[in-house]
C-alpha cells in the first residue's frame, strides 16, 4: 500500500473499517463519526549487517536487504456523544474491540480459524480498500455522563497490512460492497468535478460578458465625455466671439464718437 491509498477527503466520504466474515461469523462495521485529521503510514524495510565479516567496524560493514515488512497505518478516530447523551461512544469502541478480539476464545481447537481475530478491510473515499488486521487499539476517554458512561473518546488504531488465510480466493461480500461503495463515490466525485467545471465555465463566460459590458460602458462614457467637452468648447468659443464682437462694436462706436467731437471742435474754432 502506498500513501495514496488514503487522502484528505470531504466529510461525506467517511473512513470505514469492517471485519471480513468467515464461516458465518458476524460482519462488524465501524464508520468514523468524524474523519481523521491525519494518517501515519509506516513501511518497514529490513536491512541486516553482513554476518561473515564480524571484525569490521559498524561504519564499514556491508548491509544485506532481507525483505519488506508489512505496512502499518496508525489512525486516530474521535467519537462524541455529549450533545445527544447516547451510547454511541460505547457501541463504537465495543465493535472495534470485537474486531480485534478472538472470535471464539472458549474453543479448544487450536486450528480453528475462530481462534484468532478477524481480518479487516479499511476504506476511505475513492481509495483502494486496505486489507489488514488490527494490530493495536488505544482508547482514551475524555468525558463522561453523570452516571459514568463515556460520551467522548479518542481511539488510536494500528492497522497492519495482511492478506486473508491461505486457500481463500476471490473477494468477500464485504470487499465487494466496499468496492461498489468506492466506485459509487468515485462516480459521485466525478459528477461533482464535472458540475464544478460546468459552473466554472459558466462563471468564466459570465465574467467575460461582464468585462465586455464594462468595457463598452466605459467606451460609451468616454465618448459622451468627449462629445460634451467638444460642445462645451464650442459654446465657450461662441461666447468669446460674442464678447470680442461686442467689444469691437464698442470700440468702433467710441472711435466714431471721438471723431465727431473732434469735428465739432474744428467747426467751432473756424467760427
Amino acid at each position: 500500500m502506498s500513501t495514496g491509498h488514503f487522502q484528505k477527503l470531504p466529510q461525506q466520504y467517511k473512513f470505514v473499517i469492517g471485519s471480513i466474515p468467515e464461516e458465518h461469523n458476524e460482519e462488524i462495521t465501524v464508520e468514523a463519526q468524524f474523519n481523521p485529521k491525519e494518517l501515519q503510514i509506516d513501511s518497514p524495510i529490513a536491512w541486516t549487517e553482513h554476518k561473515a565479516i564480524s571484525a569490521q567496524s559498524i561504519a564499514t560493514k556491508p548491509m544485506e536487504f532481507s525483505g519488506m515488512g508489512a505496512e502499518t497505518i496508525k489512525v486516530e478516530l474521535f467519537f462524541d456523544a455529549f450533545e445527544d447523551n447516547s451510547d454511541l461512544v460505547v457501541e463504537k469502541i465495543k465493535a472495534l474491540k470485537r474486531m480485534a478480539s478472538v472470535r471464539e476464545p472458549q474453543s479448544s481447537n487450536t486450528k480453528d480459524p475462530n481462534q484468532r481475530p478477524s481480518y479487516c478491510v479499511a476504506t476511505w473515499g475513492t481509495q483502494a480498500p486496505f486489507r489488514c488486521v488490527i494490530d493495536g487499539i488505544n482508547v482514551k476517554y475524555t468525558m463522561f455522563s453523570f452516571d459514568g458512561t463515556p460520551v467522548r473518546a479518542t481511539v488510536t488504531l494500528s492497522l497492519k497490512s495482511a492478506t486473508r488465510p491461505l486457500g481463500t480466493t476471490g473477494e468477500t461480500a464485504f470487499e465487494q460492497a466496499s468496492a461498489r461503495k468506492v466506485n459509487a463515490q468515485r462516480e459521485r466525485m466525478q459528477q461533482e468535478r464535472d458540475a464544478r467545471y460546468q459552473a466554472g465555465e459558466t462563471d468564466r463566460r459570465l465574467a467575460d460578458r461582464e468585462r465586455r459590458v464594462s468595457s463598452e460602458r466605459a467606451e460609451i462614457a468616454a465618448s459622451r465625455e468627449s462629445r460634451q467637452r467638444e460642445i462645451d468648447q464650442r459654446y465657450e468659443r461662441a461666447e468669446r466671439e460674442r464678447r470680442v464682437a461686442a467689444a469691437e462694436r464698442q470700440v468702433a462706436s467710441d472711435r466714431d464718437a471721438e471723431r465727431m467731437r473732434e469735428q465739432r471742435k474744428k467747426d467751432f474754432d473756424l467760427e
